[in-house]
This record gives structure tokens, sequence and C-alpha cells, in this order.
């Protein structure tokens, strides 16, 4: 589970109440919730990519690793460019469809299986079963590595992704702000002032 910690408190029942006397009915906020995730959220995890971390820059990748991106044919960003190799982990990021969303709360429960390696990039990996031949630099065959006498031990650090930024929650609090004139107008509440 990929928790970004966006929840609402006080609770639903308790915000909805203070707007039920403004005569404005809210019973679920998954409209702005969906908002902030296409407008705020997702392109934010694009930009964590496109930063190679944000607020702090990821751990660069060991020098075997630019090595092995270097002469890999389908990498398409480059060697340096960190979790980019296709594209599909940093575009699967950003889509909506990944996203829980209750009307309180949004979550990426699970990531989907097709990027299910960027649970070992978000959080880091102590071990893989993959390894390194020592002499091509890259990762080995299976029978190479029954020839080396098993698995070697990888190191893969964090490098987290699925977040937001400080100064996204603004951008948020303006989303839901919106939302909630869009509401108010239409419930005859209040002109809107745009």
């Amino acid at each position: 589970m990929v928790n970004l910690g966006f929840s609402f408190t006080p609770s639903l029942a308790m915000s909805a109440k203070a707007f039920d006397k403004m005569g404005i009915d809210i019973r679920s906020f998954r409209e702005p919730l969906k908002r902030s995730i296409q407008q705020v959220i997702a392109p934010s995890i694009g930009q964590n990519f496109i930063s190679h971390g944000r607020p702090d820059t990821w751990v660069p990748y060991a020098n075997n690793t630019v090595a092995m991106k270097a002469r890999d044919p389908k990498n398409k960003y480059g060697p340096q460019d960190l979790l980019r190799r296709s594209g599909l982990l940093w575009k699967t990021m950003q889509q909506y469809n990944i996203w829980t969303v209750t009307t309180t709360q949004a979550a990426i429960l699970d990531l989907p299986p097709k990027i299910w390696y960027g649970a070992l990039h978000q959080a880091g990996y102590g071990t893989s079963a993959s390894a390194v031949h020592p002499a091509k630099g890259m990762f080995a065959s299976p029978e190479e590595l029954r020839a080396m006498g098993g698995a070697a031990k990888v190191s893969i650090p964090a490098r987290p992704f699925a977040m937001f930024q400080v100064q996204d929650l603004d951008k948020i609090q303006e989303v839901f702000g919106k939302w909630i004139e869009e509401r108010a107008v239409r419930a005859g509440v209040v002109a809107s002032w745009r």
C-alpha cells in the first residue's frame, strides 16, 4: 500500500453538518479527490521522476548499473536517468486508475502487476535473486548464476517516487475550494465571484 497521507479531519460526518447549515448537501468528497489526483498529485509524482527525487535527490545509480543501462537497447531515457528505462513506471504512476478513492480518502493500495518492481524502488530492497556478472557488469543469466555458485546479494536503495510535496497542499486546497464554490453556486447559496 502506498499511502500518501491524504485523508480528512474532521470526519466527513462533522464536515457534512457544517455544509448542511449552509444548504449545501455534501455526502462525498470523491470528485475533489479525483480532481486533486489528476491536477496536482499525479503531475507531482511525475515530476519526482524527472527531478530524480524531491525534496531529497535519490541515491545515484552504481557505476555498474549505469554501464548496464548504457548497453540496454530498451533504455529510452539514457543511463543516468533514474527509474526510467521504458517509461512504464513513470507513466503508470501518473494514471488515476491506480488509485482507490472512497468518499473521504484516496490511496494507492497496490501497484499494478506490470509495475511490481516499483515497490522495490519506493522502499528499497536488501537482497535479490539476480546477480551482476563480475566480468560483464550486467545481470547474469541463470546459467551464469549457477556457474558462479548461486545468487549474489544486491542492494537497491530507496528512491521514493510516490509522494507529493508540501507546496502541493496549497494546490489541493485550491481544488477543494473551487469544488465547494461550485456546489454553493449550484445550491444557490452564493454567486460565483470569478
